[in-house]
């Protein structure tokens, strides 16, 4: 940015709860307490402004020992200030014996130029900026910049609130940013300075550019703040907006206002996705789409009365789930779920791992069997591979499924030589455990394969069959002494971790064609058994199978 041009924040502020909070004093702002004009290529314009304001920053790249002698002389007290921080800057409020040093820091380049000089700093410093930060640095004093131009306007409120937001502890706003050679600025009336700065407490303000203010504005600025009749808005939110609906891509949600005093006359809206605002979603509803799958939704809601306006959010919404599912969990600290357009599911888990198990876990949940679940044969389908380069070095589970009371009646999981495997606790299937290889490898997605086609079909106290493309690897029969009933979810994606040998690793999953239906107890009986697939006899022809007893 030009040291001194107009421009909206280059990204939109992180959302903000309630109203901003008091407690700064004057004090803490140290000597940018009060208020203060920023001069850019006459210093001697501000001297006007003796009297009526407590402090200068002056560029030392256009002020002359002369105009700071004078403005010295005039009773203000001087800073330093440089659109970038330059070792140049230090060596002025040396030279100056200025009292703090301001640092202009809107791109990140800036900033790393500010945090460059920081050491070199005997004095308090200060730092101009928008709401690109994430965090303001430590040891900075914040000046957030509020303006207004023919576009938007940014409130003193709103400017202070984000900088609370970003890690600030002491906050100087500078308002009336105003540049008349950049299209669209405008500049802001002395009848806003103090409506302006009444609606926040403060430890000091500085405007900008004393080479534009008039008389008139000096006024103001410097009665800003001491004005009892000054209008103030009372708005204060006393009950969080809520977000309602299900969090599933292509289901709409909406925001309710919460509750407020103050008497709101309206309220508008931004949805954020990721805590990254969706452009253009500023109306009560929102549908989450493909991209916004894996993440949380917030809204803010801002209540208005005509004078000044408050902000709150409501709390995350639960991660926003794939169409044909109904929730995603997935551990806050490394696991993540996506979809792609092809409504293929990727579960992501990222390290470091313990080089034992661990909870941490990252899937998709699709409720298949209703209140009541499915009391008969269940089969479920799944399409599945491993992303290449992210293969497991311990066990991998990637689905399972549940009763109604929440008990793991069966699950497959992925051993570090990426075979398959069919395992069921004790109660889940049968009174003992079963821990089956199904006989094949899971491919990854670089392979020239197909994703591995798997339907497992099982009933507690009866069967179970796990068929790859259509051929079946597993089955065992006799199942007696399940403690589990019907068959309700299905958990699909990287459910648990065993760990690994290489602490630094990441694992990744992907599912397709993931379906769970019922199935007649006659039909899950005819799937054929890997032995019983005809061979080649001696001469050539197919020979039949032998007759196999009925399970």
């Amino acid at each position: 940015m030009a040291a001194l041009a107009l421009l909206a924040p280059a990204a939109a502020p992180r959302p903000t709860a309630g109203t901003v909070a008091a407690g700064d004093s004057a004090g803490s702002a140290g000597p940018f307490g009060g208020k203060g004009l920023f001069t850019a290529w006459d210093a001697s314009s501000a001297l006007r402004a003796a009297g009526k304001v407590r402090w200068v920053a002056v560029d030392p790249s256009t002020t002359t020992d002369r105009q700071v002698g004078e403005l010295r002389a005039a009773g203000l007290e001087i800073m330093v200030w440089q659109p970038l921080a330059t070792q140049a800057g230090v060596a002025a409020v040396r030279h100056y014996g200025a009292a703090g040093y301001i640092a202009q820091a809107e791109t990140p380049a800036e900033l790393a130029a500010a945090e460059a000089v920081a050491s070199s700093l005997t004095v308090p410093k200060a730092l101009v900026s928008n709401n690109f930060l994430d965090r303001y640095p430590a040891g900075w004093i914040a000046m957030p910049e509020a303006y207004e131009n023919e576009a938007s306007y940014i409130s003193v409120g709103a400017v202070v609130a984000d900088a609370r937001a970003r890690g600030a502890s002491v906050i100087v706003p500078v308002i009336g940013v105003f540049n008349p050679a950049t299209p669209g600025s405008v500049k802001l009336p002395a009848s806003a300075y103090a409506p302006s700065l009444a609606t926040v407490a403060t430890p000091g303000a500085a405007a900008y550019l004393a080479e534009e203010m008039d008389a008139a504005d000096l006024d103001a600025f410097a009665a800003a703040g001491a004005v009892p009749a000054a209008p103030t808005s009372t708005i204060a939110n006393t009950g969080l907006p809520t977000i309602v609906g299900t969090a599933q891509q292509g289901q709409t949600l909406q925001a309710t206002n919460g509750t407020w005093a103050g008497n709101p006359t309206a309220f508008t809206y931004q949805w954020y996705v990721g805590r990254i605002a969706v452009p253009g979603a500023t109306f009560p509803s929102y549908t989450p789409t493909l991209a916004d799958v894996g993440k949380r939704v917030i809204v803010l809601v801002r209540a208005s009365d005509g004078i000044g306006s408050a902000t709150a959010q409501s709390d995350e919404s639960a991660i926003v789930a794939p169409s044909g599912f109904d929730a995603v969990t997935a551990s806050y600290c490394c696991g993540s779920v996506t979809a792609a357009a092809d409504g293929e599911l990727n579960a992501d888990l990222r390290g470091p791992f313990p080089s034992g198990p661990t909870n941490d876990s990252a899937y998709a949940i699709r409720l298949f069997g209703g209140a009541f679940g499915i009391a008969g044969p269940v089969a479920v389908h799944d399409r599945l591979r491993i992303s290449a380069g992210y293969e497991p070095l311990a066990t991998l589970p990637v689905l399972q499924v549940y009763d109604v009371p929440g008990a793991l009646v069966y699950g497959l999981y992925v051993d570090s030589s990426l075979g398959l495997h069919l395992y069921s606790p004790p109660g889940g299937l049968r009174a003992t455990s079963i821990d089956r290889p199904v006989g094949v490898r899971v491919p990854l997605d670089s392979d020239r394969t197909q994703p591995l086609d798997v339907v497992v079909t099982a009933e507690a106290n009866s069967a179970v069959t796990v068929a790859v493309g259509g051929v079946v690897r597993v089955r065992v029969g006799g199942l007696e002494g399940a403690t589990t009933g019907s068959q309700q979810l299905l958990r699909v994606g990287i459910i648990g971790y065993g760990g690994g040998r290489n602490t630094a690793t990441e694992v990744s999953v992907l599912h397709s064609g993931v379906s769970a239906t019922s199935v007649p107890r006659q039909a899950a009986r005819l799937t054929r058994p890997v032995s019983a697939v005809p061979k080649a006899s001696s001469r050539g022809r197919v020979a039949k199978p032998r007759p196999r007893p009925a399970p």
